[in-house]
């Protein structure tokens, strides 16, 4: 069994429209000061969004996963993603996700390994998917040609018009109301 447990959203502050290397210290510092210890070198998966007005909805722009590093040391390459982010969605707030890996008792996180993490890639995949029904532009190249070009009336792209009621049927039972 594998557990992951949810932190966030976390604002991820700007310095002159940018996210500089300074702010991502400051944002890692506030991590382990309001955060469960050992967040920060946790393994998982991580979704970057924005948000448009206070209140609003998040609109999630990436999903990536840590394997190899902690989620901190992951960030502090993420420079280009953050910046074609930003010109993408030219207003609002950026804000991070945590879904930190446990280790096989709950009570710590999972340490980052050598080798990639099935369970790691299978949730990336999932919350891509789920992603990326919220936002057709998000950023992944990886693992989304399949979820654009895949069309299931009801479930996956589903053409404007009116269902089957065979597709209806199908929509009804995988989607919650």
């Amino acid at each position: 069994m594998a557990r992951y447990d949810s932190f966030g959203p976390f604002k991820l502050e700007r310095v002159d429209g940018k996210v500089t290397r300074a702010a991502l210290k400051k944002f890692w510092a506030e991590r382990k000061a309001d955060s469960e210890g050992g967040l920060c070198g946790a393994v998982g998966v991580y979704v970057i969004a924005v948000q448009s007005r206070v209140g609003g909805e998040f609109k999630p722009w990436y999903v990536g996963r840590t394997d190899r590093l902690g989620f901190e040391d992951r960030f502090y390459g993420h420079e280009l993603l953050f910046r074609k982010i930003l010109d993408e969605a030219k207003r609002g707030q950026l804000f991070i996700f945590l879904l930190g890996m446990r280790s096989p008792s709950g009570r710590v996180f999972r340490k980052v390994s050598r080798r990639d993490i099935s369970h790691n890639d299978w949730l990336e995949s999932t919350v891509i998917g789920s992603a990326l029904s919220k936002n057709s532009n998000l950023l992944n190249v990886s693992k989304t040609k399949k979820l654009k070009t895949l069309i299931l009336p009801g479930l996956l792209n589903t053409p404007r018009g009116r269902l089957t009621e065979e597709a209806s049927a199908l929509k009804k039972m995988l989607h919650s109301t």
